[in-house]
């Protein structure tokens, strides 16, 4: 018994618990700036004024690739690069004409970018890596606050200015699923891979909030550090896929031999 008891409590303490401990990039978009959390609390922020001439309107969309993220102007007709520090890159695109009122959050499967988008023709919507091009994805079409792509079951997330939590195929758009969140203002949604989880953002508040795939909440964070304001675009720098460290292995391979030893004690 105090083997077994001994095996569990090492593959449990080899098990990664579910924190908020990748860069999460939170953009206030009537104040014009950035954060980026980490841990529960406000890392650094940035600047999101005067990145480009004519680059004012208040509300922005973003989405993270590699080591760099790009936000748009709620129009989209411009799109700004910048290091995954806040710093800009310097490089500005323009989507010509295009105009598409609203579009609050981006998340992207590497290929296409995904856009959230309130008012004035509302749902998701599905365009380049430059959040050109963008034509209404499936049959969502709900005011819509945030959105996020979750690579482990290419699915997309998207969240509503009510409490609701909508599950989409990223492949046609289909709606899949909806869940009920008895969360109000929730903003900046994004998918951190390493904990195979969604996390959002509570306008006016300084709180964060956990929710796993099934829209279930797992937990909520007051973020130390100034965070506040109206949250929109959100995403992790998802640049590796969680793996366990060599100690965490050596702990899961201890507690198998344990196990193994004690089946093979009682047949003898």
């Amino acid at each position: 018994m105090r083997l077994r008891l001994l095996a569990a409590s090492l593959v449990l303490a080899s098990s990664p618990l579910v924190a908020q401990s990748t860069d999460y990039y939170i953009t206030d978009g009537d104040g014009q700036r950035g954060f980026i959390v980490r841990n529960g609390a406000v890392q650094s922020t940035f600047s999101l004024s005067s990145v480009a001439e004519g680059f004012s309107n208040p509300q922005y969309a973003l989405r993270f690739v590699g080591d760099a993220f790009a936000v748009t102007r709620r129009g989209g007709q411009e799109t700004i690069f910048y290091n995954a520090d806040g710093s800009t890159t310097g490089a500005v695109v323009s989507n010509g004409s295009q105009l598409v009122e609203q579009l609050l959050d981006g998340t992207t499967d590497g290929t296409n970018t995904f856009v959230a988008r309130c008012c004035g023709g509302q749902g998701l919507l599905r365009g380049d890596m430059n959040f050109g091009g963008l034509t209404q994805f499936g049959p969502l079409a709900v005011r819509l606050s945030g959105v996020a792509y979750a690579s482990s079951t290419n699915r997309l997330f998207a969240t509503d200015f009510g409490n609701s939590l909508f599950e989409v195929d990223a492949v046609t758009g289909n709606l899949l699923n909806t869940f009920s969140l008895g969360i109000n203002g929730f903003g900046s949604l994004a998918y951190e891979a390493s904990t195979n989880s969604l996390w959002g953002a509570v306008n006016e508040s300084n709180r964060i909030v956990n929710l796993s795939l099934a829209g279930q909440q797992l937990s909520s964070i007051n973020v130390t550090g100034g965070l506040m304001g109206n949250f929109y675009g959100g995403e992790f720098r998802n640049r590796t896929s969680a793996v366990p460290e060599p100690s965490s292995f050596a702990l899961m391979a201890s507690g198998l031999l344990m196990v193994v030893a004690v089946k093979r004690r009682r047949r003898a």
